[in-house]
């Protein structure tokens, strides 16, 4: 028996009796996933967890056949963050969708639902919800701010799977692909129009920015939002006084700001950290002000974030010599002059 999971009917037509079967069960040689569907115990226990959640799902599509991955299950195998997703369970949750009563069987979470096969692609082949409706149907159980999370991604992903990794960056910041990309998600809500979650959704739609390249970076800019500071533009090519182009995570162009959302993983090391020293001082070189905060200056309280923004823009827009600090006799720190 392969690693995988294997139907009791599969079982028996490969030549294994029920009675070899059961006593492999008793042994603990197999182990049942779910009623009828048996997995080598000893791949089981070795498998990852990414292994785990591919039988796991393989198990659910043979026990409910024309059913396909859904949810947050659809959502893992797109790559989409893993972000506030179910807790680990062994076997692992699973979502699946199949016309029908809805359901919840342990692990399995079946989804009823009449959905057109053209809304099923298959990723790793396995059958799962294409990308944009994964992004809305994982939305839909969110908070607005996660909600853009997952739509963000689910954008920047559909960028990336037509241009690849060369040029992505540049890819999302086109006009043109962005208008395309919002009616591409606004197209796909309509048949949702009666789901009281709707609403929200299509405000995350509307919200979004493929530009967002990670969790803290959507949930920042919703939190820009809901204080009423102006909208970024994410994910932009800066030029430094050195010459270089360097990308940064947000920028305020009128008020010649810079937000950095740093991540835990973000500056990994004495050489990543000296990097971002030179790179902020070349910004810095040529007018523009920062503005830094990680995921604690943002959940669940996002004001201090806010104060750091507000403050960049205050010392953006003041003279020079007005940023001077006096650090006794003989000392003083100077600012960056504002653009003209």
């Amino acid at each position: 028996m392969g690693p995988g999971p294997v139907g009791y009917a599969a079982a028996r037509a490969s030549g294994v009796t029920a009675g070899q079967l059961r006593a492999a069960i008793d042994a603990g040689v197999v182990m049942r996933v779910r009623r009828g569907i048996v997995i080598d115990t000893a791949s089981w226990a070795a498998g990852s967890s990414g292994d785990r959640r591919r039988w796991a799902l393989e198990a659910a599509l043979q026990a409910f056949p024309g059913s396909f991955g859904s949810h947050e299950t659809a959502a893992r195998l797109h790559r989409l963050p893993d972000y506030r997703m179910d807790p680990p369970t062994d076997p692992p949750s699973t979502h699946i969708t199949v016309t029908g009563a809805a359901r919840r069987e342990g692990w399995l979470t079946v989804h009823g639902c009449d959905t057109p096969r053209i809304h099923v692609s298959e990723v790793d082949e396995l059958a799962v919800t294409d990308l944009v409706r994964t992004s809305i149907e994982v939305a839909a159980t969110r908070s607005l701010r996660s909600a853009v999370v997952f739509v963000d991604a689910a954008m920047r992903r559909e960028v990336g799977l037509t241009v690849g990794g060369w040029g992505l960056r540049e890819a999302v910041l086109e006009p043109d692909r962005r208008l395309a990309l919002r009616q591409q998600w606004r197209v796909a809500l309509r048949p949702y129009a009666r789901h009281r979650w709707v609403t929200r959704v299509r405000e995350a739609v509307e919200m979004a920015d493929p530009g967002s390249e990670s969790v803290l970076e959507s949930l920042s800019r919703v939190a820009v939002v809901e204080w009423g500071l102006p909208v970024p533009r994410c994910g932009v090519p800066v030029q430094g006084d050195d010459g270089r182009t360097y990308w940064a995570d947000m920028v305020w162009d009128d008020a010649r700001v810079i937000g950095e959302a740093d991540g835990l993983s973000k500056y990994d090391g004495v050489e990543a950290v000296l990097a971002e020293k030179r790179r902020q001082e070349a910004l810095e070189g040529r007018g523009w002000t920062f503005a830094r905060w990680g995921m604690a200056e943002v959940l669940p309280d996002s004001s201090v974030m806010a104060a750091r923004i507000r403050r960049a823009f205050d010392l953006s827009t003041r003279p020079q010599m007005s940023r001077n600090r006096d650090l006794g006799p003989g000392f003083t720190t100077f600012g960056v002059a504002s653009a003209g």
